[in-house]
C-alpha cells in the first residue's frame, strides 16, 4: 500500500474516531478531506464508501443528537441542509464521475 492510500485510511480512521467521541466537527472535516483526496486518487469505491458513511452519521446526530448545529433539523432552521448530507451527495456525485472516468480510460492523476 503506498502513502497515499494511507492517507485516505488514517483520514477514514480518524473520522471513525472523532465520530466516537461525539467530535462531529472534526468527523466531518476529515471525512471531508478523505473524499477529496479519493477524489483525486478517482476512486469510485472509496467515493461511494464516505456518501454512505456521511449519511449514516447524518441519521446517528438526527437521531442522538437533534440539537447539534450539524443536525438536519438545525439546519433546515436555517434554511440549509445538513453538511453530512452535502456531503453525502458530493461524494456520490463524485464517485459516479470516477466511475465514469475510468471507464473512458481517463486517468490523469498523480495518485494513480
Amino acid at each position: 500500500m503506498n502513502n497515499v492510500h494511507q492517507a485516505l485510511d488514517a483520514l477514514l480512521d480518524e473520522n471513525k474516531r472523532a465520530f466516537a467521541v461525539e467530535d462531529y466537527e472534526t468527523a466531518y472535516h476529515t471525512l471531508a478531506s478523505a473524499m477529496h483526496l479519493a477524489v483525486a486518487m478517482i476512486s469510485p469505491d472509496k467515493l461511494l464508501q464516505i456518501s454512505e458513511t456521511a449519511s449514516i452519521q447524518r441519521d446517528f446526530i438526527d437521531t442522538n443528537s437533534p440539537e447539534h448545529k450539524y443536525a438536519s433539523e438545525q439546519a433546515r432552521g436555517r434554511g440549509n441542509e445538513s453538511i453530512f448530507s452535502s456531503l453525502s451527495n458530493q461524494a456520490e456525485t463524485a464517485s459516479l464521475i470516477a466511475k465514469a472516468r475510468l471507464d473512458r480510460n481517463e486517468i490523469s492523476t498523480i495518485y494513480a
